[in-house]
C-alpha cells in the first residue's frame, strides 16, 4: 500500500456524510474520493481545475460563508508562506468542534536523515518553505486554538530495490516514518 493509500485509509472514514472543505486539492485523486464519501465537498487550490470541480482559492486568505464539519489539508502546510494565517482561516471556516485533518512530511523520516548524513542537507522538495517537527507543529496548533485529538506517523511500504527495503525496515520505528497525520479539533 503506497503512502497516498495509507492517508486515504485514515481520512476517508472521517469524511463519510460530512460537509468537507478540501484545501490544496489539485494534485492526486483524493478530491474524487472525498466527493464520493462526503455529504458535500468544496475543493480549493491556487491551481484550480474546473473540470474536476476544484476552484481557485488561497489557503492563507480563504473565507467562505459556509461552516464545514471537516477541513482537509494534505501535504499543504509546509508550502505556505504564513501557516498561522492558514490556521486562522481554518478556524473561521470550521463549525464549532469541527475537525482539521492535515498531513505533512516528517523531517526525521529515514529518507531525510539519509540525505542529511550523506549529502549534508535536507532533501529538497519543490515549493516547501519549511519542515515541521511534531513539537513545533503542536505549538503552532495550540497557539491557534486547536485541540490535538491524535497525531501519528505513517510509513511507506513500496519496495522496488534494496534501498527501499532498508527504508522500509527503518520505517518500522515510528519516529522515522515518512508522513505525520494530525486530527485536530476547533477548540472554541
Amino acid at each position: 500500500m503506497g503512502i497516498l493509500n495509507q492517508r486515504y485509509k485514515y481520512i476517508l472514514p472521517l469524511v463519510k456524510g460530512k460537509n468537507v472543505l478540501n484545501i490544496g486539492a489539485t494534485h492526486g485523486d483524493i478530491h474524487e474520493k472525498i466527493k464520493e464519501m462526503s455529504k458535500s465537498c468544496l475543493s480549493i487550490d491556487i491551481e484550480p481545475n474546473f473540470e474536476r470541480g476544484i476552484i481557485k482559492g488561497d489557503a492563507e486568505t480563504f473565507k467562505t460563508g459556509i461552516k464545514f464539519d471537516i477541513i482537509i489539508a494534505g501535504e499543504l502546510i509546509e508550502h505556505l508562506n504564513n501557516p498561522g494565517l492558514f490556521l486562522e482561516c481554518c478556524q473561521h471556516n470550521l463549525k464549532k468542534e469541527g475537525l482539521l485533518i492535515l498531513s505533512t512530511p516528517n523531517p526525521y523520516s529515514a529518507s531525510n536523515l539519509f540525505n542529511y548524513l550523506f549529502k549534508g542537507k535536507e532533501r529538497y522538495c519543490e515549493g516547501h518553505t519549511c519542515f515541521f517537527t511534531k513539537t513545533t507543529l503542536d505549538c503552532l496548533l495550540l497557539r491557534h486554538n486547536f485541540a490535538i485529538i491524535d497525531s501519528f506517523r505513517i510509513r511507506r511500504n513500496e519496495m522496488n530495490n534494496f534501498g527501499d527495503l532498508v527504508l522500509y525496515l527503518i520505517n518500522l520505528i515510528p519516529l522515522f516514518r515518512a508522513t505525520t497525520i494530525y486530527i485536530i479539533e476547533k477548540d472554541y
